[in-house]
């Protein structure tokens, strides 16, 4: 609850779009509405969130519809910790650190910007947690886990370095 009131207190606290958001909402719109362009896509730039965007755009959302999926993803990142945690290690660490994580000003921060941040996280969180419930629990999520860890790892680049460990 805390979480959810928190992501709906911050929602609309930052309507202008930053550069990089421009970045990525401008090439998202190129997809959906095949606008022609001369410059080529940044290589670091990876392609999910704005073919996702792109999508939205294609089926009539506009900005405001973008922006809570990005609440969306926000709020399944912090029910992924608690999963995750969960597993790990007991319920009740898992409930402080999803206190934790629910408040945490950084997180809140991306959340209130169209930016791959959140919805990176949010995917390597669940790819961990199917992982953990796959390898080491010996249960069938072996396929969610490579499908979670993937869409992570083309939300946002650095995903790779969560590869790692593994």
């Amino acid at each position: 609850i805390l979480a959810l009131y928190l992501r709906l207190k911050y929602f609309n606290i930052n309507l202008a779009v930053w550069w990089d958001e421009g970045d990525y909402l401008s090439y998202a719109r190129r997809l959906a509405f095949d606008i022609p362009t001369q410059d080529l896509w940044y290589y670091r730039r990876v392609f999910f969130m704005p073919l996702f965007w792109a999508f939205l755009y294609k089926i009539g959302s506009q900005e405001l519809g973008l922006r809570i999926f990005q609440l969306l993803f926000s709020f399944a990142g912090v029910i992924g910790v608690y999963l995750l945690t969960k597993e790990l290690f007991d319920k009740k660490t898992a409930l402080i650190t999803t206190a934790l994580y629910s408040s945490y000003w950084v997180h809140l921060f991306f959340t209130a910007r169209l930016l791959t941040d959140v919805p990176a996280v949010t995917l390597a969180t669940f790819g961990l947690y199917f992982f953990w419930k796959s390898y080491i629990k010996n249960e069938k999520y072996k396929i969610l886990a490579g499908i979670f860890l993937g869409l992570a790892l083309f939300t946002k680049l650095s995903t790779l370095f969560y590869l790692i460990p593994i």
